[in-house]
């Protein structure tokens, strides 16, 4: 595929290995640093080039000093996703499994998701699909507050690779409500 259009992006589907060809180009700090401080635009025309753009923090001057002006901090792994109910065993060794039952009361992860904006999650680990899965019900609340700030990606792909969040999230395992159909939607298309 050459400078994909917007509908060909559109149609693709879950698990569809797409070559793309042509000329690409990237942009690191000094790119962000220069589009967003300077005023000083590539001359690429975005509507046609491929462009990716691989970004760290937002920095900006204030009074001298540099500050961290945005920041995404994305958790992932059995450590983080342990944290979505209290946990019966706080021991290193009980933070690395898969906790199981229902989420009678929050953990420390949707608080700190909720104080912290910029804190995101990688549900593409086994320990993403059991944090959702392992009460259902709070995990669609889960997926419906924090939608905007859960990503699923993965390098780890091989043909007929089964994945359960895929199967959860394209509703083999059915939706609880209606917004979480949108948010499916809005993840696949």
């Amino acid at each position: 595929m050459t400078s994909p259009s917007e509908e060909d992006v559109r149609s693709l589907v879950l698990g569809q290995i797409v070559y793309l060809t042509g000329k690409f180009y990237t942009g690191r700090s000094l790119f962000q640093k220069r589009v967003l401080e300077e005023n000083i635009m590539p001359p690429i025309d975005f509507a046609h080039e491929n462009v990716f753009v691989h970004l760290g923090p937002v920095m900006k001057e204030v009074g001298g000093v540099y500050q961290v002006v945005s920041l995404i901090f994305l958790g992932h792994s059995q450590p983080f996703w342990a944290e979505i109910a209290p946990l019966d065993d706080p021991s290193p060794k009980g933070r690395h499994g898969y906790p199981t039952g229902l989420v009678r009361e929050e953990g420390a992860l949707p608080r700190l998701m909720r104080r912290h904006p910029n804190l995101h999650g990688d549900l593409s680990a086994r320990s993403g699909f059991n944090a959702v899965n392992r009460d259902p019900e709070y995990g669609a609340r889960f997926l419906e507050e924090f939608q905007d700030r859960l990503y699923f990606g993965t390098d780890i792909v091989r043909p007929g690779q089964h994945t359960p969040l895929v199967d959860y999230l394209t509703g083999e395992i059915q939706p609880l409500n209606e917004s979480e159909r949108v948010f499916l939607q809005a993840i696949f298309l």
